[in-house]
């Protein structure tokens, strides 16, 4: 089984603005989706796992429900931990 950590979960604090960088739109598309989308329109994945900022887990999770959606930790590599403590037990490769 072939697993996918997409790690978002920052909060643009750097990029400034409103909201996090992840989620603005170009093209009318969330910068996140471009992101998700190769991965679900790519056959060699079974599973994929979007760690996402705390306020914004309900969002990314409606959007696509067949996906498993985590809050980030306080640092990159919290939010990290957090999609590897996600991963199913059949997992054999991570990216």
């Amino acid at each position: 089984m072939v697993s996918v950590i997409i790690v978002a979960g920052g909060d643009g604090q750097r990029f400034g603005g409103t909201i996090p960088k992840q989620f603005i739109k170009i093209h009318n598309k969330e910068m996140i989706d471009y992101s998700i989308e190769k991965f679900l329109d790519n056959g060699n994945i079974d599973e994929l796992i979007i760690v996402s900022p705390k306020d914004w887990v309900d969002h990314i999770g409606k959007r696509y429900p067949n996906s498993k959606v985590v809050a980030g930790g306080l640092t990159r590599s919290e939010s990290v931990i957090k999609g590897l403590g996600e991963l199913s037990n059949q997992s054999e490769k991570v990216l």
